[in-house]
């Protein structure tokens, strides 16, 4: 896991990130099949219940590309564990539980997640990690 940049500033990263199966980087990952990883993070201020997930991968081959979660995996609110709910206050901890299908670029690829508060557009949580995404002959597929 890295710290995230937009900009200027840098932004707050969680408190930690657990990628399900993965041990270390790069993650190693098979494309078309659900990627899970658990994000505990800490909120900085009042937040609403209008959070967010926005997800970019960085290609192996240099190329930024804006990933869309469908909007249950993007609702933030909707996917906290341990029975946290929005909306969050000042230093309040939470853990946002994130699935998503992973794209069929195979190699090495970086994956930005940055959680937002889109009431002020504001990002309270971002992190970087590698994937190696591996493309798996559907006759091999169990």
């Amino acid at each position: 896991m890295r710290e995230g940049s937009r900009g200027d500033y840098q932004k707050p990263t969680p408190l930690s990130v657990s990628i399900d199966g993965c041990s270390s980087l790069p993650c190693e990952a098979v494309a078309g099949e659900r990627f899970l990883m658990a994000v505990q993070f800490l909120a900085t201020k009042d937040t609403t219940s209008e959070l967010s997930a926005e997800v970019i991968i960085k290609t192996s081959s240099g190329i930024k590309v804006p990933f869309a979660l469908d909007e249950e995996e993007r609702n933030v609110c909707g996917n906290l564990l341990h029975g946290a709910y929005c909306p969050l206050y000042a230093t309040e901890d939470a853990t946002y539980n994130l699935t998503m299908q992973l794209p069929n670029f195979s190699g090495r690829n970086i994956v930005e997640v940055n959680l937002v508060d889109e009431s002020e557009n504001e990002v309270i949580a971002c992190f970087t990690t590698e994937i190696l995404i591996k493309r798996i002959s559907k006759k091999f597929r169990i």
